[in-house]
């Protein structure tokens, strides 16, 4: 599917030499120690794919409050 492709190169482009887990450009994910952080709406607690503003998402929500 090239959509899926497509997005999947303006991902990478977009985020090339950030931590995949914070967001951060001082590091990479194996020595993060921050919170996740959603690439989609940049808050803490949560991934995209459990994102409120993903509209593929019907579930949204923060993996911490699912916990609490």
């Amino acid at each position: 599917d090239f959509n899926a492709v497509g997005s999947h190169e303006v991902f990478l482009s977009r985020f090339r030499g950030r931590c995949f887990r914070c967001l951060s450009k001082r590091h990479r994910r194996k020595d993060c120690r921050d919170p996740l952080r959603c690439v989609l709406c940049k808050l803490q607690g949560h991934l995209a794919r459990e994102c409120p503003q993903n509209p593929r998402n019907g579930r949204g929500g923060s993996a911490s409050s699912r916990l609490g």
